[in-house]
């Protein structure tokens, strides 16, 4: 008895027939592969772009925290120096360095050099 064996090729591949089912499911099993890779590359091209976000927002809530020490620190020597301002020694102070201002009974002394 003989068995014949019917290889049918298919022309555009040239593989037989009974071949050209398991080369289909692996072309399926490389294209599932691709897109599996292709969705896996994004979800990492997404997650490393809102790590560089996060650390931008970061450096400027730093940035921002540094100037609001600044602007506090400017104020306080602000309200230090109108509380100073208000005082009578400050004012005397101002009266005899800028307006050359004495007190009765001061001798004034008037240096030459500058």
């Amino acid at each position: 008895m003989k068995i014949k064996l019917q290889c049918i090729y298919n022309v555009k591949y040239l593989v037989p027939s009974e071949e050209f089912g398991d080369y289909i499911m692996n072309k399926k099993i490389k294209g599932k592969s691709v897109i599996f890779v292709l969705i896996v590359s994004y979800v990492c091209y997404i997650f490393v772009s809102q790590q560089i976000t996060m650390r931008n927002i970061k450096n400027q809530i730093a940035d921002k925290k540094i100037e609001e020490q600044k602007a506090k620190e400017k104020n306080r020597k602000l309200q230090d120096e109108v509380k100073m301002s208000k005082s009578d020694m400050y004012i005397e102070k101002l009266a005899r360095e800028r307006l050359g201002l004495i007190k009765k009974g001061e001798t004034p002394v008037i240096d030459t050099k500058n």
